[in-house]
């Protein structure tokens, strides 16, 4: 569990730095909406789609 803890840190990284991305449906990021839905942890009320574009 340790070892999958720090490699998906990694693996995150990884993807991150791999490809661009964008919004989907051409949303501006001025335009994004950041509430946040209450609960034990702070989710966002609506969740974030972002689409890769391979570089």
């Amino acid at each position: 569990m340790p070892l999958a803890v720090r490699m998906l840190h990694l693996t995150l990284a990884s993807l991150l730095h791999s490809f661009d991305w964008k919004l989907a449906d051409g949303l501006k990021p001025e335009r994004l909406d950041m509430s946040e839905k209450f609960g034990i942890t702070l989710q966002k009320a609506l969740p974030l789609l972002a689409v890769p574009i391979q570089v």
